[in-house]
């Protein structure tokens, strides 16, 4: 069927031309570098699952949760202006300060960094990833990482861990509640270790960059000592049991910010009640001290009437 009739034909039509291929690296003196590149980049380019950047016996590997829109576009990870991950690399891991989402692919050689997602469909958020995709993902990122053994592996966002752990741990009798919320895992996932940090998406608010420099202490083979927030454990089965058939697939930015304010609030409630106990304690100190002294007070006195007797 001819195509051609339905074209616009008007004074201001134009014609299409596929878009140029743009040879070579993008400028690496800003921060901003993939934001400019991308402001001259084609609107019309199809969605496309990124390159696995994966070779054996990497010290590093990042896996996030899918492409987004602009980082399939693009053709790079974690390509968003408002994400922090390549601000984050810089500062705690490389300590280099120039890289940017363009970099990704050289950076198996350069720093033995390597870069992988749960699910490989591009989406504009994960949210529209099915819980299918999500738990074959899972199963594909287990092979990936059994194929190439790296040292550590950094999963950015809670809610891929959540998903790793129902694959892998969940019908091995380990509890969720028994594991930290974030920071390296009491576990390993084959041959690597395994540390969670949160998503550096512009939707979280909670960045925890100390985790970030314990990650990168790690990284450069320096011993850290880690200290864990853990998570409270469901000690009434029945709530637990009914907590997890309708819980979601992934933690999404608010769901994150939920459980962070839940904790906050329980350790503040804990620190109240601990203070509560160390006042009354204090008064009941108090208390036995002044009566003891009015004992002897009395006991003063009375001696003092029998000598003067």
């Amino acid at each position: 069927m001819d195509l051609s009739r339905f074209r616009y034909q008007g004074e201001d039509a134009r014609e299409l031309k596929p878009a140029a291929k743009t040879l070579g690296k993008a400028p690496r003196s800003s921060s901003k570098a993939c934001k400019e590149q991308d402001d001259n980049s084609s609107d019309t380019k199809p969605l496309v699952p990124l390159p696995v950047l994966l070779r054996p016996g990497l010290k590093l590997v990042f896996v996030g949760f899918n492409p987004g829109i602009m980082s399939s576009e693009k053709g790079h990870y974690y390509a968003h202006p408002s994400n922090a991950f390549w601000k984050n690399l810089n500062r705690y891991i490389v300590q280099d300060g120039s890289l940017t989402c363009y970099d990704d692919s050289s950076l198996q050689e350069s720093h033995s960094i390597g870069f992988t997602d749960l699910v490989a469909r591009p989406t504009r958020g994960s949210e529209d990833l099915s819980r299918e995709e999500m738990e074959k993902g899972a199963h594909i990122l287990l092979e990936q990482l059994s194929a190439n053994a790296p040292a550590l592996v950094c999963i950015v966002g809670r809610g891929i861990w959540d998903m790793v752990f129902r694959a892998v741990f969940k019908h091995q009798g380990v509890k969720k509640g028994d594991l930290p919320a974030f920071g390296l895992m009491p576990l390993r996932l084959d041959r690597s270790r395994v540390f969670v940090v949160p998503s550096t998406s512009g939707l979280v608010r909670d960045k925890r960059l100390d985790l970030w420099q314990q990650l990168g202490d790690m990284y450069r083979g320096e011993e850290v000592e880690v200290v864990h927030d853990m998570i409270d454990e469901v000690k009434d089965e029945e709530v637990e049991e009914e907590q997890e058939g309708t819980e979601d697939v992934g933690d999404t930015a608010e769901d994150v910010e939920t459980s962070q304010d839940v904790e906050t609030n329980q350790d503040i409630k804990t620190s109240q009640e601990e203070t509560t106990e160390d006042v009354k304690t204090a008064i009941k100190e108090e208390v036995k001290t002044e009566k003891i002294i009015k004992e002897d007070e009395v006991a003063s006195q009375y001696s003092k009437t029998r000598e003067s007797a």
